[in-house]
């Protein structure tokens, strides 16, 4: 991977890239000349070398909400702006007030295409058992909701 050192400068629509080099002592020496009031360091990483282009897939997020209180589970789906050759799913859980979230849950447009109620019927039943297990590990084992989504994080599922 080859990386590129720039300065840039603005913000939002006036944001852009002012100079860029293939060396990063280049790069701070033009900054110091010019001062860094306006201007700031911005480092790209060029991967054209690691994307085999034939086999990108573009991701969506299904993001499934449990809520304890109403038992209800609901999903979300939102279109990220990254591209995988691979797809790696690791459980990432959040405990907060009456719900339990997983998030980061990488899908690619044909599983999107499936839709929210292939994934309400897929997750109902792995939430209704984590809902258990963090149950019992608070109520039971005294753990703090903390400590728990730690160990729920550590799970495959």
């Amino acid at each position: 991977m080859k990386e590129i050192y720039c300065i840039a400068s603005g913000e939002y629509s006036d944001w852009g890239i002012n100079y860029s080099f293939e060396s990063e002592e280049k790069r701070d020496k033009l900054l110091n000349i010019i001062g860094d009031s306006g201007y700031h360091k911005y480092d790209l990483k060029l991967h054209d070398d690691e994307i085999d282009i034939d086999n990108v897939k573009i991701i969506y997020i299904a993001e499934i909400d449990w809520n304890w209180k109403d038992r209800g589970l609901e999903v979300y789906f939102r279109k990220t702006n990254n591209v995988y050759t691979k797809i790696t799913n690791k459980k990432k859980v959040y405990i907060h007030r009456n719900n339990l979230t997983l998030i980061q849950l990488k899908i690619t447009k044909d599983q999107y295409e499936k839709g929210e109620k292939y994934y309400f019927n897929k997750f109902k039943k792995i939430w209704q058992d984590t809902e258990a297990k963090i149950k019992y590990m608070n109520k039971v084992g005294g753990i703090s909701f903390e400590d728990i989504e730690k160990i729920l994080n550590k799970e495959e599922y």
